[in-house]
């Protein structure tokens, strides 16, 4: 057995298999594999999460809320990090920030948490158990957990509004770059090579504004005919069937494809010649850092950490409206001159080199945890 400098708890949900959970996953994967440090991740649901984690041989223990309470949760948990003898807690998401920082400071060790997009500010106040989860969530970074991690310059600022500056620092996402490359030359069903590809992927969820990328397809199906273009959408969440509906209505069935959850997403935004990233707001999405690494072309509202990744447009186009036509213009542009693509498709893979790499990630977090240690 390998000597463990630091054993390391993290505590997700694992309902779904998003962006963050992709983070994650790079990040366990990065730590887990130097001697310094020994990883165990506790998830709240069953799924895919659980088992890529299970696959890259990271202990995993699942206390599933279906089944169980929060207290019994929380109780669970307490028993978990005291048998494992851990020495700090990392959590991600309200839920496991509330239980998981109150757990590590039960027991008597520090905790951290990541955020991993914007504060949802909009208080539910028809959902009074929302309002007390939100206060619960402040409550617990505010007074129990001792440091939060920004995936992104912008967030951290939107953060110190309410908490102090000192426990908030900035850690942008990283991804396994050899990883990436390597699932894209896996075989899957292509695509039509005869259309121009237009993508987006991600979670169905409004803030997406998925239904902006419908607004696209529309308007070059109507407007650009000669474009000859087809739109994919990836990812599954509970707006799905609004959005068939609207697409039906719209009559582009014909050229937008609901793709779903796809196991090997990589293999796909490979094939793709334009992704696009249409969120009102953002952390700083695997997305784009993936798509960046495969040399598929973005163009994205300029929120969050996006700007700053696509080198203020020098590495995507940004759109600083989020509306369908100043989309539509980028596309034209990307069109037209094809050499202005290549550019920046190869500023965008350098930039990942240089600066979203899975190990300079890991090492970032890993100083963090030392810090606190």
């Amino acid at each position: 057995m390998r000597e463990t400098v630091l054993k390391i708890t993290h505590i997700a949900s694992g309902d779904l298999w998003a962006g963050a959970e992709a983070q994650l996953l790079t990040l366990c994967k990065s730590l887990n594999s130097t001697k310094e440090l020994n990883i165990e991740v506790i998830l709240l649901n069953n799924g895919e999460l659980e088992n890529r984690l299970r696959s890259h041989n990271i202990d995993v223990f699942v206390f599933n809320e279906q089944k169980y309470n929060s207290y019994q949760i929380f109780k669970k948990i307490r028993k978990q990090l005291l048998i494992s003898q851990s020495q700090l807690v990392h959590t991600h998401r309200k839920k496991e920030n509330i239980i998981g920082g109150l757990a590590a400071k039960y027991i008597g060790i520090p905790s951290i948490r990541t955020v991993h997009g914007d504060i949802e500010t909009a208080q539910a106040w028809k959902k009074p158990h929302k309002l007390l989860i939100n206060y619960l969530n402040w409550f617990t970074g505010r007074f129990l957990q001792n440091k939060l991690i920004a995936v992104s310059h912008e967030l951290r600022k939107i953060l110190i509004e309410h908490y102090p500056e000192s426990r908030v620092t900035t850690i942008e996402n990283g991804v396994d770059i050899d990883s990436i490359l390597n699932n894209a030359k896996m075989a899957i069903p292509s695509y039509n090579t005869e259309k121009f590809k237009i993508a987006i992927v991600g979670r169905l969820v409004q803030v997406k504004r998925v239904d902006i990328f419908l607004n696209i397809a529309k308007y070059c199906t109507d407007h650009l005919p000669n474009l000859d273009a087809e739109f994919y959408i990836f990812g599954d969440g509970p707006l799905m069937s609004e959005l068939k509906e609207s697409s039906s209505k719209m009559g582009i069935d014909s050229v937008v494809h609901f793709q779903g959850h796809t196991d090997n997403i990589h293999a796909s935004i490979a094939q793709m010649d334009i992704l696009l990233i249409t969120s009102d707001h953002e952390g700083l999405p695997m997305t784009l850092l993936e798509a960046m690494t495969l040399g598929t072309p973005v163009i994205a509202h300029s929120v969050g950490g996006i700007t700053k990744a696509l080198k203020e447009g020098n590495a995507g186009m940004l759109i600083e409206s989020n509306i369908t036509e100043d989309y539509v213009s980028a596309i034209e542009k990307y069109i037209d001159d094809p050499q202005h693509i290549t550019k920046i498709v190869s500023s965008a893979k350098a930039e990942i080199n240089d600066n979203y790499s899975s190990e300079l990630n890991a090492s970032l977090y890993l100083s963090q945890y030392k810090s606190l240690l």
